[in-house]
């Protein structure tokens, strides 16, 4: 361009420099100075002009070869930003100005149809865009509107699930974000304030709701962290007790569904492993409880007549059975199985066994082993001193042997000896009802090596003579027996009069 323009001027000079003229006669240096307007494009100082047809200096836009240029107030050509009309204008390196979809300085802008900049959201081939107040094409989040829209890496404004930053989030039609509670394709979901949805354990209007994997609302029972909830037909969780299909069930405060032993309001109750509440006669870890009927489903205590039979149950629930129980001063029977069948109280010369003599109970299964072995061998000491006779056991101070001893120490501590019973032994041929006990009475057999405090020792003469006495282990090497003259301690286990120990029977484990 600069060469043209040095063309352009080496012409001007040759048309406006001093011309020689000359004549046959004389010679005449005349100078003749022409002005010529400038018109057009002028690059002078390095910076373009332009010229109307009357040499005017032109600013402001004009038009030129099917393009739109901008000269300042000074007359130079403008390139880049321009401020006009209240608009913002661009023009490229060659003073021309940008229309549509210009990418300037790394980012983009979008000129309209006059060239204008344009901010705020523009509809272009169908599809939204964001240009930001200083012009730039938005990516990512805006928030205009008073809500949040999102844009992808190429400007496009987006509706629908998306998938940003490893959240989903929902934008509707209009591609505003999404919060709170939304309906989608019939499933309910929940968009936090931040947008992005849910999943797990929400909180909202007061209750917990529960969305899965996929942030879809669940109801009824649901599986969390292998604990069981139940959400209702509204998607609440529900805590307290709950009556579904006739089946009762408790959830916690924190919506878990309860199982096994449980306090509730006073009252224990008894929840199966599927969390249905148990009601009626239940057999639990080797005991058996009653846990009324189908409405109430708590556990009874103390006596109960359930169709027509009279039971009764510990405190913790355990129905009395196959043995002695002590209440209010009177000893109560119960069968196998929990029936009560009769009443012994505890008058010291209580009748019983077809009017043979039995030792009033001071301990029954519901004791401890501990408690019932010191019972047993209380009631032995109180014998101390009565006479030996054979086939006898009666009270203390009228007489005993060795296996009717025994057999009052046992009913002392709750221990049914049967089938030895003072009326077996008072018939001659059973005079060696040592033997009954050891062969027949349920007793464990223990190792001699293993005696303690509570046995029995049972006696023979030799390897396979039979049993002839029995004597209560005190621990020590000392037992408590019925030997002729009468009950002593003295002996000790293995002391004269006694020869052999045949074995070792433990009725209290």
């Amino acid at each position: 361009m600069k060469r043209k323009s040095a063309v352009a001027v080496a012409c001007l000079t040759f048309f406006l420099c001093m011309t020689t003229v000359t004549h046959a006669k004389e010679t005449v240096l005349t100078t003749r100075v022409n002005t010529v307007a400038k018109t057009g494009w002028q690059y002078t100082n390095d910076n373009w002009y332009y010229y109307d047809a009357n040499g005017n200096i032109q600013t402001g836009w004009i038009s030129y070869g099917g393009h739109k240029y901008y000269l300042h107030p000074n007359g130079t050509m403008a390139k880049g930003w321009v401020f006009t009309d209240g608009h913002y204008q661009y023009l490229n390196n060659f003073g021309i100005q940008q229309f549509g979809w210009q990418m300037i300085n790394g980012n983009w802008y979008h000129f309209d149809e006059n060239g204008d900049m344009e901010t705020g959201w523009i509809i272009y081939n169908n599809r939204n865009y964001y240009m930001r107040p200083s012009g730039e094409m938005a990516t990512g989040w805006v928030f205009t509107n008073g809500h949040y829209q999102y844009l992808n890496t190429v400007g496009i404004q987006q509706t629908g699930w998306q998938m940003i930053n490893g959240k989903w989030y929902l934008l509707d039609t209009d591609g505003n974000m999404e919060t709170g509670w939304i309906q989608y394709n019939g499933r309910n979901y929940y968009m936090r304030p931040s947008g992005e949805m849910a999943t797990g354990w929400v909180y909202t209007n007061d209750h917990y709701q529960y969305l899965d994997a996929f942030g879809i609302q669940k109801y009824g029972w649901q599986n969390v962290n292998n604990t069981w909830y139940y959400l209702g037909d509204d998607g609440n969780m529900q805590t307290g007790w709950l009556n579904l299909s006739q089946n009762y069930y408790y959830c916690n405060s924190s919506g878990a569904m309860l199982t096994g032993w449980q306090f509730i309001n006073g009252n224990w109750y008894y929840m199966a492993p599927s969390g249905v509440m148990l009601s009626g006669w239940q057999y639990i870890n080797g005991h058996w409880y009653y846990l009324g009927d189908s409405n109430d489903g708590s556990m009874k205590s103390g006596w109960q007549i359930i169709h027509g039979t009279t039971y009764y149950f510990k405190a913790n629930g355990m129905m009395a059975e196959n043995g002695w129980l002590l209440e209010n001063g009177t000893w109560y029977h119960f069968r196998a199985g929990g029936a009560q069948d009769y009443t012994q109280t505890t008058a010291p010369t209580l009748t019983y066994d077809n009017g043979y003599y039995v030792s009033p109970m001071k301990t029954g299964n519901f004791n401890t082993s501990a408690e019932r072995i010191e019972a047993m061998i209380a009631r032995a000491y109180e014998y101390l001193g009565t006479p030996y006779r054979i086939c006898t056991s009666s009270y203390p101070g009228d007489g005993v042997d060795c296996s009717g001893l025994v057999m009052q120490a046992l009913y002392a501590a709750g221990f049914d000896p049967y089938p030895a019973t003072p009326s077996h032994h008072a018939k001659p041929e059973n005079e060696y009802d040592s033997r009954t006990l050891w062969a027949y009475t349920p007793m464990a057999h223990v190792p001699t090596s293993d005696l303690r405090r509570g046995d029995l020792v049972f006696y023979s003469s030799g390897p396979y003579a039979p049993i002839y006495h029995v004597a209560i282990y005190l621990g020590n090497g000392k037992v408590i027996e019925a030997w002729p003259p009468y009950v002593t301690d003295y002996y000790g286990v293995t002391d004269y009069p006694h020869t052999k120990i045949l074995g070792v029977a433990r009725p209290f484990e």
